[in-house]
């Protein structure tokens, strides 16, 4: 399985506005981390304790800096672009999204990017999907402005820019 579709398509974008230094919070499988390094960005993941000792072998083939997800809110990397791909899909409670919202932000640096993938709210994602509207209210109130919407089959992704301060 290859890498989102929305990361696949804005690499050239990101290339073009001097992306480098991107972390991959959440990685799962590495499939965008990979595909990302591949196309010449120095990539960090960040995952969960537990996944990152599933995935170890493939991080050291691919020689990965690796962060423990509870450890993030520590740093301040100063990265061009976070992916978050279907991360807010996977937890329950809202105050624990902002969390991982805030902690991108705190990562990023000024006007870094920040694309989140989720799943669209419809009949069979309504508990765990989101609206467009529902993501915006979400996530722009934590210091981000909208620069695009992609979607396809269900699928929801909106690349955010950190507002400079």
């Amino acid at each position: 399985m290859g890498a989102a579709l929305s990361v696949q398509s804005l690499v050239p974008y990101w290339k073009k506005h001097r992306v480098n230094l991107v972390l991959d919070y959440g990685a799962g499988n590495l499939r965008n981390a990979c595909y990302l390094k591949e196309q010449g960005f120095q990539v960090i993941v960040i995952e969960t304790p537990d996944h990152l000792r599933k995935i170890k072998e493939k991080i050291a083939q691919y020689q990965f800096p690796e962060i423990v997800s509870h450890l993030v809110p520590c740093f301040r990397l100063e990265a061009d672009l976070v992916l978050s791909n279907f991360v807010l899909n996977t937890i329950e409670k809202e105050e624990e999204r902002r969390k991982i919202i805030f902690n991108a932000y705190q990562n990023l640096k000024a006007g870094g990017y920040f694309l989140i993938d989720v799943k669209e709210k419809n009949l069979k994602y309504s508990r765990k999907g989101f609206s467009e509207e529902e993501l915006d209210a979400l996530v722009r109130g934590q210091g981000f402005y909208k620069i695009l919407v992609l979607r396809r089959r269900g699928l929801l992704g909106v690349l955010y820019g950190k507002e400079s301060s």
